[in-house]
């Protein structure tokens, strides 16, 4: 499969899906300083640690994990408030 057409597969199948669950429920109002792809990866890496331990996994349980853990919403703060010198 070409590269463009293969990213256009994934980009329908794979992230629209998950893009769309986090627009439905308002995930970006409640992680401020996160942009969609920061969310996406980071529901993508909890689903697959949900799944690795037998936990029921899908980005509905690891979004409703990500919005529960007040660590990963204090960690971003943190990190957007660093500023590098030149």
């Amino acid at each position: 499969m070409p590269l463009p057409e293969a990213a256009a597969s994934w980009y329908d199948t794979v992230y629209c899906p998950i893009a769309d669950i986090i627009r439905r429920h308002e995930v970006l109002k409640q992680m401020p300083g996160w942009t969609e792809a920061d969310l996406y990866v980071e529901i993508t890496r909890r689903w697959l640690a949900l799944s690795k331990e037998g936990k029921p996994a899908g980005p509905q349980p690891a979004i409703n994990w990500l919005l529960l853990d007040e660590e990963a919403r204090r960690w971003w703060q943190r990190r957007h408030s660093i500023e590098l010198t030149e």
